[in-house]
């Protein structure tokens, strides 16, 4: 699976609306009302403004505080949600949340483009404006093409907002944070593509005193002038996780991070083919003591640490050209095709398992759980181990003990993991303890086919000369004169 389509997987929860909502209305757009400030103004508590395919020219669109909805009409359809568009033609930022809004305050499933951002001292995106204490819910938007001061996509300033499953695309700042510009703040960034953004300081990010959840993202092919290509890290303490820092270009230093007074923990992140002008490929350190965990840096473009001033320090890690500390490597990770944007981990890549499990996410970056086999993987992927499929047999029913004279019964069940129906050839039961005997079930006269499963009840006589004690009854299953598999309990027989 592509980069860019694991990351625009949409949440089917997300597309439901909650039971909360049942009796609200729902304001069409623009059926209803004309447009989308027009449908948010109509609305109550509750409600949904569900907004048409087509092209609105609006800017500075105000929630005005209420807990409401706006959608697209197909939130979970990339198509609809690119052809539901806000263009604010370079008016002014295109939403505007200021007046107290919460995480029920939900931006869903539309395209925002053609915003222009207000400078210092109002300060607002491009796109998306969040600032005095809101915390809205952006969730399956596009954000593109917009444009600020600082923030050209999204601008969070003493908020808290929930942007999740968005693709931050192609935005621009003139001062920092290309794709996204987040000040004294702690918004959560998760599931996003940010792509094709250009800033002078943070092409991607830009973390100003504030600090953000990011996780599961994708930052890539963003660009700056002077430092920070994915992200510009400054007096932050961000919790970054599962991200593929990839292909930004950190102007004159930094090409995935540059660190300013700020000592944040990279975990189980990749950060690759970044380039820079100077020194610090990977990242560039200015006062800054940041921990890489789990984390792949391997850009061949540049030396991955540039250390002005700090003390970065890294454990088991993959970095190019080699960095001291506990269970780092410098190996090629085996990307399966990183030329084609593919940074998945070969399955004979020397980062699997061989990273730690303090503080790793229990997925991945495609939400596989950690770890699949014997350790956690280094870097934002986990390589899917698949178990090996065949016929596997299981004894059930039989009892703990049983009389000299007795019948011992029990069940047999063969069952089949594979998707194609298999054979076996041969059935032994083997018995062990005080007196010991092997037993043939099924004698291969031709194989046995099983397609999902077969059941037979085994019933076994105990002669009255059985000495007691505790016995073991194993049966085993065969092919090509090889076990398949083998199940046993154990049965007490009574003195007689």
């Amino acid at each position: 699976m592509s980069i860019a389509a694991r990351f625009f997987i949409y949440s089917m929860v997300a597309s439901l609306w909650s039971a909360s909502s049942v009796g609200a209305s729902l304001i069409h757009v623009p059926a209803d009302q004309a447009t989308i400030q027009g449908g948010i103004d109509a609305a109550s508590e509750g409600d949904t403004v569900v907004v048409a395919t087509g092209t609105y020219s609006e800017y500075a669109i105000d929630f005005n505080g209420k807990a409401i909805r706006v959608t697209g009409s197909a939130p979970n359809d990339q198509e609809i949600v690119d052809a539901t568009v806000v263009d604010g033609e370079g008016r002014g930022t295109v939403f505007y949340f200021h007046q107290g809004e919460s995480r029920q305050s939900v931006l869903s499933g539309l395209t925002i483009q053609g915003g222009r951002g207000a400078g210092w001292p109002d300060n607002r995106a491009g796109g998306v404006t969040c600032r005095d204490n809101t915390s809205p819910t952006i969730e399956h938007c596009l954000i593109r093409t917009n444009s600020a001061g600082g923030g050209g996509g999204i601008y969070a300033k003493e908020s808290t907002p929930r942007v999740v499953d968005c693709r931050i695309y192609d935005n621009d700042s003139e001062f920092r944070g290309g794709g996204i510009y987040c000040h004294m703040a702690s918004m959560l960034i998760e599931d996003c593509i940010i792509k094709g953004n250009a800033s002078a300081f943070g092409g991607g990010i830009n973390c100003n005193d504030c600090s953000p959840t990011i996780r599961n993202c994708t930052v890539t092919e963003n660009y700056v002038t002077y430092a920070g290509g994915g992200f510009l890290v400054g007096v932050s303490d961000p919790i970054i996780s599962n991200c593929l820092i990839i292909e930004n270009n950190g102007g004159q230093s930094g090409g995935g991070f540059s660190f300013v007074q700020s000592s944040p923990v990279i975990q189980n992140c990749t950060i690759a083919d970044n380039v820079v002008s100077a020194g610090g490929a990977a990242a560039y350190f200015s006062d800054a003591s940041p921990t890489f965990v789990n984390c792949i840096l391997w850009n061949p473009h540049a030396s991955e640490f540039e250390v002005d001033s700090g003390s970065p320090t890294a454990k088991f890690c993959d970095i190019m050209g080699g960095y001291s500390g506990e269970g780092n490597m410098d190996t090629d990770p085996l990307f399966v095709d990183a030329a084609n944007d593919d940074y998945h981990l070969g399955e004979d890549s020397p980062c699997v398992d061989s990273g730690t499990a303090d503080g790793s996410p229990d997925t991945d970056f495609e939400g596989d759980a950690r770890p699949q086999g014997d350790g956690i993987d280094i870097g934002a992927d986990e390589v899917n181990v698949e178990e090996p499929c065949d016929l596997e047999v299981e004894l059930s029913n039989y009892p703990s003990s049983v009389e000299p004279n007795g019948t011992l019964s029990f069940t047999v069940t063969v069952y089949n993991s594979c998707e194609q129906p298999l054979t076996l050839e041969r059935a032994v039961m083997t018995i062990s303890g005080p007196a010991s005997k092997e037993l043939l079930l099924y004698d291969g006269s031709e194989p046995i086919t099983v397609v999902k499963r077969k059941r037979r009840g085994t019933s076994l006589l105990v002669p009255p000369t059985t000495p007691p004690g505790t016995y073991t009854i194993e049966v085993s299953i065969h092919r090509d004169g090889e076990v398949i598999d083998a199940d046993s309990f154990e049965v007490d027989v009574a003195g007689g």
